[in-house]
């Protein structure tokens, strides 16, 4: 009976050990299943990551590209503008010096009217000079708002970008590595439109000195010629008077000497009368007798 019972109980446990492998190997199998599952979710992910990341590199390109285009468009404008405002430079250079030249024109011709147009020059000149800075005020106003929008631009960009660490770093780096050289180039810009504006400023100076000197020049050449007239006007009024003066004396000798003729052919004809008078009495007085 003990026997019975001991092969009763190792048939049982190996009946329950059956049924315990076969509930581990089902186990095993949906953990197996399980892990097979994970394992492709995990691959599945991995690949998503790569393409992510493929995305984010192709992406950050394109940034890149565009930060660069930006940069050279950037550049291209403020050689543009700066250009412009060089030839701008030269064309009003070139209008003062026209406008001096008329001025000295008109006053050569005649100095009321060099005054009349002077004034109307500098009236339109103010003018100019207001609208001129009235349209820099709109530029630098829009200017001000189109970099307003660029900051709001950018800052949107950066707060989008910024789940990304690594590539937004990146990114960073490189728009401070674009931003020093637009720096660079802005102050090289400026220093060379400072040092154009002070060549400039000098030749203007050596200009309006030269322009002086050759006023003064021709101020005290016609005061030589006003002087010099004025001595040929006193020299030649001198001239005619004496002129008029031996004119008049030689006038009054020759209405002296017809006076005296006169006078003296009066005489003559006033003595012929007496004497033919005296006759005519005598030889009244010689009838009478006889």
């Amino acid at each position: 009976m003990q026997k019975l019972k001991d092969e009763k109980l190792r048939l049982d446990n190996q009946q329950k050990q059956k049924i315990k492998i076969e509930k581990q190997l089902q186990q095993i199998e949906k953990q197996k299943i399980k892990v097979e599952k994970k394992r492709i979710q995990a691959e599945e992910q991995r690949l998503r990551d790569e393409e992510e990341q493929k995305q984010r590199e192709d992406d950050l390109k394109v940034k890149e590209e565009k930060l660069r285009l930006e940069f050279l468009e950037k550049k291209r404008v403020r050689h543009a503008i700066q250009d412009a405002k060089t030839e701008e430079e030269k064309l009003k250079s070139l209008e003062k010096q026209k406008v001096r030249e008329e001025k000295q024109k008109i006053k050569e011709e005649e100095q009321q009217l060099k005054d009349i147009e002077i004034n109307k020059q500098r009236s339109e000149e103010q003018r100019l000079n207001e609208e001129e800075r009235k349209l820099e005020y709109q530029e630098q106003k829009l200017k001000e708002i189109e970099d307003k929008i660029k900051v709001l631009e950018t800052q949107r960009l950066r707060e989008k970008e910024i789940k990304i660490l690594k590539e937004a770093d990146n990114l960073r780096i490189k728009e401070e590595e674009f931003r020093t050289k637009e720096q660079q180039e802005i102050g090289e810009l400026k220093e060379l439109r400072l040092k154009e504006q002070a060549h400039k400023k000098r030749e203007e100076e050596l200009r309006l000195k030269e322009e002086e000197l050759r006023l003064r020049d021709l101020e005290e050449e016609k005061t030589r010629d006003a002087r010099i007239t004025e001595e040929n006007r006193v020299q030649e009024e001198n001239e005619r008077i004496k002129e008029w003066e031996r004119n008049f004396d030689a006038e009054q000798k020759r209405k002296e000497e017809q006076l005296l003729r006169k006078f003296s052919e009066s005489s003559i004809k006033e003595k012929i009368i007496k004497e033919e008078d005296i006759k005519e009495v005598v030889v009244e007085e010689n009838k009478s007798i006889n």
